[in-house]
């Protein structure tokens, strides 16, 4: 286990952030323009919004999940996909059962697998959809043949789960490791079985899996047929901020364990 942060940690949770606060400030605007990222993405492009369905008994309609920019300095692009929002999305998150993955791949967890199956790319401006996931994905097809210098990949909790399901689809249209791709996670519950993780880490190898040692999410499922992929990097907010199963989960949490000014915690605080 690494004892020095991922590089550049706390920047790529800024952009896990970001989407969640899109989210929050209009749940209903699945395909939000520029205009709703505010100041934060200067020096950036726009590409897409992301959208995927939740499923409580039966599916829902699509929600706004992230977004895909691109550096227009660096010509880095950034997939952000924000984490669990409300309890539906929960349900999601604890369906425990293992289903097929991509043929040589094992088994994942069938309730992220459910929603990453709809995942969607959104123009803002024109409200085209560029791409519905499928088995059948190419790496460069949602860049329209416009190859990234260097590509990251976020999430927080579910967004977690979503983006290494994410990577994992982009590794396995790829005959050798990823090349200038990265993948961090936050506070990721563990994605599939044990034939997941040793594909996953041979074809992602430059993967951070970070966690909050009192965060019961990183530690689930329980099963033991299921296996955490990626480096892990451990904090620990316990004599930091507040004790609450809420608190030890919240992407705020991590971001101040990684860095952030003490503003940023809010009700997670301690008192």
């Amino acid at each position: 286990m690494p004892t020095q942060a991922p590089p550049n940690a706390l920047l790529y949770a800024s952009f896990i952030e970001e989407a969640y606060s899109v989210y929050e400030n209009n749940p209903n605007d699945i395909n939000p323009s520029l205009a709703a990222y505010g100041d934060f993405l200067n020096g950036y492009t726009l590409m897409y919004n992301l959208q995927m369905k939740d499923f409580f008994i039966d599916e829902k309609p699509y929600a706004y999940y992230g977004f895909i920019a691109r550096n227009i300095a660096t010509n880095e692009v950034i997939v952000a996909i924000r984490g669990t929002a409300d309890a539906t999305e929960w349900w999601d998150d604890f369906h425990f059962s293992l289903i097929p993955f991509y043929q040589g791949w094992g088994k994942v967890e069938e309730g992220f697998y459910d929603i990453y199956k709809t995942l969607k790319l959104v123009v803002p401006s024109t409200g085209e959809s560029v791409m519905l996931l499928s088995d059948t994905i190419t790496n460069d097809s949602w860049l329209q043949g416009t190859p990234a210098a260097t590509l990251t990949i976020t999430g927080h909790s579910l967004g977690a789960s979503l983006a290494t399901l994410y990577a994992a689809s982009w590794a396995y249209n790829s005959p050798t490791p990823l090349q200038n791709t990265a993948i961090y996670t936050y506070a990721s519950p563990k994605v599939g079985d044990s034939s997941f993780a040793d594909q996953y880490n041979h074809f992602v190898t430059t993967g951070y899996r970070i966690y909050n040692k009192p965060d019961i999410v990183p530690h689930f499922p329980l099963n033991p047929l299921y296996e955490a992929v990626g480096t892990g990097y451990e904090v620990d907010s316990w004599n930091k901020a507040a004790r609450s199963i809420p608190c030890f989960h919240a992407l705020t949490t991590y971001m101040y364990m990684l860095g952030a000014n003490a503003s940023i915690l809010g009700k997670c605080a301690l008192s």
